[in-house]
């Protein structure tokens, strides 16, 4: 059944390559509008994926894949589950097959990493260490392919011979994987080494000999174009082409129609990063990667000095996109599910503060909280803030009307957790709608200082 669906799932196919840092879900879904036809995800490693929880997050429509620090490890939508390789680091059959059960239901293809040159791999029996451990590989493999309901796949690097690759991928094919992965390079060699003729006819005859799809990776360096694409995959004889570096460097390589200018492309991934709250540290990293040409210029220093996405969005002419609602209308939090519960003396609401929603506007929750304090003659709130250990995310407690307000959601700043504590208050007092339209109104002329 998995190579029935697989022959045609890869069939002149142009895929983007895992990539640590650049294959999150933005990036991912920017190749996808482009015109790549398969996206694979960062290599994640088993260890970590375990002690992940499935979430749905019906706010941005994702699933969400969260660590015991509650921070995103994974995160996929609707818009690619037919068209995402979940790619895993791993050693261990069993360990394998857990993470394997664990996401199956929210990707089209689980892919093993068996290439990676670094250490940490490596010295973790991972990656390109495998590549001299057919036995293991064939557990892997086997293990998953009897007791997944999703096609499995490898991904190679290829070995001194063609002998040495073709019998390592004949293993990989007999053990029931639906398709393989060839980059063109050995273990000790970089990106920046050209792939000789000879390591693209070991390619080619590996691609000749197996019956199941091969994708050919590691020809970046030539690829400059749809067209060069193209070109690279009728080269190798390869089902599809696998497209890493250059797609890092431009995403829009994968359109027919050319590329696009590299602001295009930056804002194009900006736009995706506010929809799906993307974390700034590995936004900006992207961003720089496609500005790779032009760090030595003033743009190119001014995008590296940035810090934080007000700033960087900022730089491209992109500054409205973190003040506009960037979630569906129906992707709203139901008011039913806003329950507020009493934890001691405090009433608790989940509550995240969306600050796009608010943008430059003065009245914010701690203003209007603020405002209806002061009109009543009240005390003026007050609040305080808890750090959480490991990722140092905030909570805050908003104490006012003779009470105390907070929201379970956790906060980049403590300027935020405050801001969803006085939501939760506003809420609770029916000063706010579900919605976050705030019915308290703010003096003419006069800009409360709450928040400043």
């Amino acid at each position: 059944r998995h190579c029935a669906l697989n022959m045609s799932f890869w069939t002149n196919k142009l895929v983007l390559a895992p990539m640590v840092r650049i294959g999150t879900l933005p990036a991912r879904l920017l190749a996808l509008r482009y015109g790549a036809d398969i996206v694979y995800t960062e290599e994640l490693i088993d260890h970590r994926m375990l002690l992940c929880r499935r979430v749905v997050n019906e706010t941005l429509q994702t699933v969400d894949f969260v660590g015991l620090d509650d921070k995103v490890v994974f995160r996929t939508c609707a818009e690619e589950k037919e068209r995402v390789v979940f790619q895993m680091g791993t050693s261990c059959p069993q360990r394998a097959l857990q993470v394997a059960q664990l996401v199956q239901n929210d990707v089209a293809v689980i892919d093993i990493n068996m290439g990676c040159p670094k250490d940490f791999s490596i010295k973790g029996g991972m990656g390109a260490a495998l590549l001299k451990q057919p036995d293991k590989v064939r557990d892997i493999v086997t293990t998953l392919v009897k007791n997944c309901t999703k096609p499995i796949t490898c991904k190679i690097r290829i070995l001194p011979t063609v002998e040495e690759t073709l019998a390592l991928a004949q293993i990989i094919e007999a053990a029931g994987a639906s398709a393989l992965a060839i980059h063109a390079r050995l273990t000790h060699q970089r990106p920046r080494e050209p792939v000789t003729q000879a390591q693209c006819d070991i390619v080619r005859q590996v691609a000749e000999a197996l019956r199941i799809p091969v994708i050919a990776n590691g020809f970046s360096l030539d690829l400059t174009d749809h067209a060069s694409i193209l070109a690279s995959r009728a080269l190798t004889g390869c089902s599809s082409i696998m497209v890493a570096r250059a797609a890092q460097w431009n995403m829009s390589v994968f359109r027919p129609e050319g590329l696009l200018p590299v602001d295009t492309v930056v804002r194009d991934y900006l736009g995706l990063c506010a929809r799906y709250e993307h974390d700034f540290g590995n936004t900006k990293f992207n961003v720089l990667q496609t500005l790779h040409e032009d760090l030595g210029t003033p743009r190119g220093e001014a995008a590296l000095a940035t810090q934080n996405e007000r700033e960087l969005y900022d730089l491209f002419g992109a500054g409205h996109l973190l003040d506009q609602p960037q979630r569906p209308v129906d992707a709203e939090q139901p008011p039913s599910k806003r329950v507020c519960v009493r934890d001691g003396d405090v009433c608790t609401m989940d509550w995240p503060f969306d600050y796009r929603r608010f943008g430059s506007n003065p009245l914010n929750p701690k203003t209007a909280v603020a405002q209806m304090c002061k009109v009543r003659n009240l005390t003026p709130p007050k609040y305080t803030c808890t750090q959480r250990e490991g990722d140092r995310k905030f909570q805050a407690v908003c104490e006012a009307f003779g009470s105390k307000y907070s929201s379970t959601a956790w906060e980049r700043s403590k300027k935020h957790a405050e801001q969803g504590a006085a939501g939760v208050c506003l809420l609770v007092n029916q000063a706010m709608l579900p919605d976050g339209t705030i019915k308290v109104q703010l003096p003419t002329g006069n800009k409360d200082k709450a928040d400043e």
